[in-house]
Formats: C-alpha cells, structure tokens, sequence
C-alpha cells in the first residue's frame, strides 16, 4: 500500500475567471492558489531561472475536487483549489512573469480536468481564498517527480508549463493534415506581433449572423507532423469575397486575434496562427498553435 498524506492548505491568493467554451460556458469560476509545504518546489535553484530556461521548469500543483458555490447575484459559481508550494506564492508576489506562468497553469489545470477552456481573461480578487480550503487525501508517491497529470494527485505539468512559456516552430498543415477542415484554401495573410498591434483598420462588420467559437482542438484529427494546434476557432457566416486576401493579427503580449472587426481572446499563450477557408461551408478556420 502506498503511503497517504493529508494536505491541509493554507491560503494564498484567488483567480477569478469564467468558463470560455465548454458545456458549462459563461460559468463563474474561482481558484484559489493555496499552499502547503509537502508540495515539493519548482526544480530551480533560483526562481528567476523562469526567464531564462522555461522549458526546464517544473511546478508541482496538486488540484482538489470542484465543487459549488453561490455568487452574490445567486448564480451558481465553480470552485477549486490549486495547492503549491508557499515559495511559489511568495515568489509569484514578486515575480510577475512566473506569477503568469503559475496562473496560466492553473488555468489549463483545472480546464483540462473537465475538458472545458477556461477564459485567459482573469482577475485577482482583493481575497486570500474563496468560500472555504478542502484537505486533500493523495499518495506520497504521486508527489514525486513521475507523478502524473490528473485530477486530485499532482501535476507535474512540464510539458504543459513549457507550452505556457516557450515559443514553439511547427510546420504549416494543408488539407491533408487535417480532416475537419474539408475543401479549404488558404487565402489569408495571417501576421504575428511580438509587439500589441494597432486597433484593426478593416470595416466594420455588418452582418449579425458572423459568430465565432473556439473550442480545444482534438488531436486525432492531426496527421501532420510535429505539435498539433491547441484551440481552434471557427468564424461562420464569413463571405469567400471578404476571406480573400483578409489580413489577421495575432497580438502575442495581449493573447488576442483581430480579424476584421472580431477581437478574439486566445485561450493561452500562442505562437502562431494558420487560417483556412472552407468555401463550401463559408466557415473560416483558425489553428492556434
């Protein structure tokens, strides 16, 4: 039998957000970022080692149970708790590119457990927990390092941590690699910003019926090589004559596409973006990477 142990946090900061795509979509959530000290640390000797080889950083994170509470308007509202080290709070009060780090993790944390996307559009309520802390009971050996990814043990997360920070190069899919998009063309120039973009100088759009929907995007799909994308966003109601020669713009720092008059938050940190219209479908498809 393995060893259990209780963990029994101690608070640390909250992140409110909502869920973005999924079958709970506009659902307040809250996590609160908790500590306790038999969560082992990053495996950095010095915390600014973030900034410099992010591929290597891990951040051990154990995820508790959802469960549900009542907002002030009485709407029903999603809690978890993501519990570290105390020295990963410490340092994400003094440290904002890891603070983004951890809060992006989480964020991907917690979506993945229930395959739903979580909004990248956060806020750190003037609050050390939300509602109430839950003791977790986890196996001392999912504590160390080959612990894996699931909901209540914890998170190594280094490839997912790595994807939060590292810049990837992937090769550029067509119409065989992936089999949702059909009879597609690419016809769009699609630019990537280091830099925030100027406000998009296109017209307007007039027509009610354009919408858009990003949903994480499924893998088995992808015969390509390399990684294949993160999200995709699908833009319906688009005409060929406007797809044709449509400039798109992928602000890295604000994690925003522009397309025409859409301002489209990016779920998580991208490094790029392909777009594909279906002329058939009139559905113009984005594969963010």
């Amino acid at each position: 039998m393995s060893e259990e142990i209780t963990l029994n946090p101690k608070p640390g900061f909250v992140i409110k957000t909502v869920i973005a795509s999924g079958k709970r979509q506009g659902t307040k959530t809250f996590i609160n970022l908790c500590v306790d000290d038999q969560v082992p640390e990053p495996n950095v000797q010095s915390y600014d080692d973030v900034s410099v080889s992010p591929d290597d950083f891990v951040v051990p994170i154990v995820l508790s149970q959802e469960r549900e509470t009542i907002d002030k308007a009485g709407r029903k509202s999603l809690v978890r708790d993501c519990c570290v080290n105390p020295r990963v709070v410490d340092n994400s009060l003094k440290n904002a590119r890891f603070r983004l780090m951890v809060i992006e993790t989480c964020l991907e944390l917690v979506g993945n457990s229930s395959d739903e996307v979580l909004s990248r559009e956060f806020s750190l309520p003037k609050m050390q927990f939300k509602e109430s802390l839950e003791k977790t009971v986890i196996r001392r050996q999912d504590l160390e390092p080959q612990g894996t990814s699931v909901s209540g043990v914890t998170s190594q997360l280094d490839e997912l941590a790595g994807q939060v920070l590292r810049e990837k190069s992937t090769p550029q899919p067509d119409k065989s690699v992936d089999k949702s998009i059909g009879n597609s063309k690419s016809l769009i120039q699609v630019v990537d910003e280091d830099v925030p973009m100027e406000e998009p100088t296109e017209e307007p759009l007039e027509d009610d019926r354009i919408n858009y929907k990003t949903t994480r995007y499924d893998s088995s799909l992808y015969s390509g090589e390399g990684q294949p994308p993160r999200f995709k966003v699908e833009i319906t109601g688009i005409e060929q004559s406007k797809a044709e020669g449509l400039t798109i713009g992928l602000d890295k720092i604000q994690r925003r596409i522009r397309c025409m008059s859409l301002d489209i938050p990016v779920p998580a940190v991208a490094d790029k973006v392909e777009a594909y219209y279906a002329r058939d479908t009139s559905v113009l498809t984005l594969f963010v990477y």
